[in-house]
């Protein structure tokens, strides 16, 4: 996070703790991945409104097949009015986007999940069925230098959505290099 000012005296903490940790590798098996087994990328975070339906969207518009869900949401919600009016601005539309929960959401066989904090990577491994062969990363490592956690930009300012969709750009782009 750039702005240092946007985040809260927790996140800022949080993001020192993480970034200590990512620099001894605790977070590199969130790095890690297998490009060739990946048939399609699934963004994941709490809401399923702001960063994982970017992302994904952002993923689609490049050209790759993606989708979202959310780990703590209902089905059927507009992705948020704020997040929707800053990408706006980059051509993105964000107006089709409804919410889709972990319990309906169907896995597919070597999708490639990409969550926004660690804790919701581990929320994933324990949940996800080994048969799906599915991979897990989180999408802030794919920002230079890494960022485990792309902070939730929910009831924020709306400078914090731009610098978040900033972030979920960045890492989007380098991983759509390491993909081909």
């Amino acid at each position: 996070m750039k702005n240092k000012d946007l985040l809260t005296k927790r996140q800022h903490m949080r993001a020192i703790k993480e970034g200590f940790l990512a620099s001894i590798g605790r977070y590199d098996k969130y790095q890690s991945i297998v490009p060739e087994n990946v048939q399609r990328t699934v963004f994941v975070c709490k809401g399923n409104i702001c960063r994982s339906a970017l992302a994904a969207c952002h993923m689609e518009k490049r050209g790759r097949r993606a989708a979202s869900f959310g780990l703590e949401c209902n089905n059927g919600d507009p992705a948020n009015l704020t997040m929707s009016k800053v990408v706006a601005k980059q051509g993105l539309l964000l107006s089709g986007h409804k919410t889709t929960s972990v319990e309906s959401f169907n896995f597919e066989k070597n999708d490639l999940l990409l969550a926004m904090e660690p804790s919701q990577a581990a929320q994933l491994e324990k949940m996800i069925d080994k048969s799906h062969d599915c991979q897990i990363a989180l999408l802030g490592m794919f920002i230079k230098p890494p960022m485990p956690t792309i902070v939730d930009p929910y009831g924020k300012q709306e400078r914090f959505f731009e610098e978040t969709a900033s972030l979920i750009f960045q890492a989007t782009d380098n991983l759509i290099k390491i993909l081909k």
